[in-house]
């Protein structure tokens, strides 16, 4: 018994979010790197990065279990694709510094 193509669609979008994460957790820091020579600066935004979604987890989680399953995806996926499209604005105009660089962070 298949899973069905509602399932396949699921799994293919979670799995682009999922390297998406995954590339932004690699890029984050490398975009640190080339704005700054002050390794306190690099860690320090890796870290917030980390701890933002450490925290953000729980609470959202609570969150989630009361929302409609199916609007959940596209709520959050268009939020991050929203503060990701900001930050490269940030980047492509060359206005980007490591301070304004953590708000964009989950």
């Amino acid at each position: 018994m298949s899973p069905g193509r509602e399932h396949g669609r699921l799994w293919a979008g979670n799995a682009a979010s999922n390297l998406g994460d995954g590339i932004s957790h690699v890029a984050i820091p490398l975009l640190a790197t080339a704005l700054t020579t002050n390794p306190l600066l690099v860690a320090a935004l890796s870290m917030v990065y980390s701890t933002a979604k450490f925290l953000v987890v729980l609470p959202v989680g609570a969150i989630v279990d009361r929302m409609d399953r199916k609007t959940i995806p596209w709520i959050s996926n268009l939020g991050g694709s929203v503060l990701l499209a900001a930050l490269a604005a940030l980047v492509a105009t060359g206005t980007e510094s490591v301070p304004p660089c953590t708000w964009f962070l989950p």
